[in-house]
């Protein structure tokens, strides 16, 4: 007679390993993301120059090409066997995942190098809308640091590296999210260009991969 075939469900030990795995995983690679989001700013100023006529063209490919970014680091940070989990446990994992990344979003508001990235992120915008006369919305948590002084270093930094002069508007929001929300004057076109829109729009993909993963 065939042995009945017993099947043993993890550990509630090995199950907070593998959570604690998870947990110090992602916070490595959410704070690679921000670098890699820096560094991509940054290409993207060098590159207005030469590619003024193909603005909005290559600033659309630009961004599918950053949300990958994103994607790629988070799924590259987990690495597990494969251990039967139930659906309502996955779920709380996934969800500790991406409030780990926004808390690391956090972390990076507070760093010396967050006022440059907001700068850069402006410059960013105004090659997606293609306009010389903007609207920054900014979340009221970076009150302080947009000050007089800060709007006229973002000016003179776009001017800097592309001989083009910008009016800004800086304007009080209601968000809470790090970076900015740009606009045109009349408000038709609207670019948020925040660390958590970018993850926003990836969500869905992310999510499922990471289900099939766990």
């Amino acid at each position: 007679m065939p042995k009945e075939e017993i099947y043993l469900e993890p550990s509630e030990k090995n199950f907070e390993e593998i959570r604690r795995q998870i947990q110090l995983d992602v916070a490595r690679e959410a704070k690679e993301i921000i670098e890699q989001a820096k560094k991509e700013a940054d290409e993207i100023i060098k590159k207005t120059n030469r590619e003024i006529e193909k603005r909005k063209q290559e600033a659309s490919i630009e961004l599918d090409r950053q949300t990958a970014i994103i994607k790629q680091k988070i799924l590259s940070g987990i690495n597990l066997e494969k251990k039967k989990i139930s659906l309502g446990e996955k779920n709380k994992l996934i969800e500790e995942i991406f409030s780990q990344i926004k808390l690391e979003a956090e972390v990076f508001r507070r760093s010396a190098e967050y006022s440059d990235f907001l700068k850069k992120t402006v410059a960013e915008a105004v090659k997606i809308i293609d306009s010389a006369s903007l609207d920054v919305l900014y979340s009221p948590l970076d009150e302080k640091i947009v000050s007089a002084e800060f709007q006229k270093e973002t000016v003179d930094f776009y001017r800097s590296k592309t001989g083009e002069d910008i009016s800004l508007s800086f304007v009080k929001g209601d968000f809470k999210d790090i970076g900015f929300i740009i606009q045109s004057k009349d408000g038709k076109v609207i670019f948020e260009n925040t660390f958590l829109a970018r993850l926003r729009r990836a969500y869905d993909d992310i999510y499922m991969e990471l289900l099939r993963k766990l």
